[in-house]
């Protein structure tokens, strides 16, 4: 089988992005998007094989799911909206910035003082 070209591949990723996100992603947004990736400026969301990873980058207040090719250095496709791993990517993002609220950040570590400081005051109460 013949390997897809770089041409190729890019047209794919324009048309799939007009298509799912309703904008083209001209080659500048791209290099912008794969920079990102490269930087450690997007969620690495799952490992599809030794080379691809799916990637959650936020790009011009969107965020876009791509399948970028480490070895090639490229984006290989953009994943619509409602797939499972963006569905499960903003349910889980949604629980967690929730769950932040609610606590406050510090309930979890005052409930755990709380029981040693119980545990504590069993056991000086059996020795008096």
């Amino acid at each position: 089988m013949k390997a897809k070209s770089k041409k190729r591949i890019n047209k794919h990723v324009i048309h799939r992005s007009e298509q799912r996100y309703g904008f083209i992603l001209n080659s500048d947004r791209r290099s912008a998007i794969i920079r990102k990736i490269q930087n450690s400026e997007s969620i690495g969301l799952k490992r599809v094989s030794n080379t691809k990873t799916l990637f959650m980058v936020e790009h011009e207040g969107e965020n876009i799911l791509v399948l970028y090719s480490k070895a090639r250095k490229l984006i290989l496709t953009v994943y619509p909206k409602d797939c499972k791993e963006y569905k499960e990517y903003m349910n889980e993002s949604q629980t967690t910035s929730r769950s932040r609220k609610n606590d406050g950040g510090e309930s979890s570590q005052t409930s755990r003082f709380d029981v040693k400081f119980t545990e504590r005051m069993l056991d000086l109460q059996e020795t008096l």
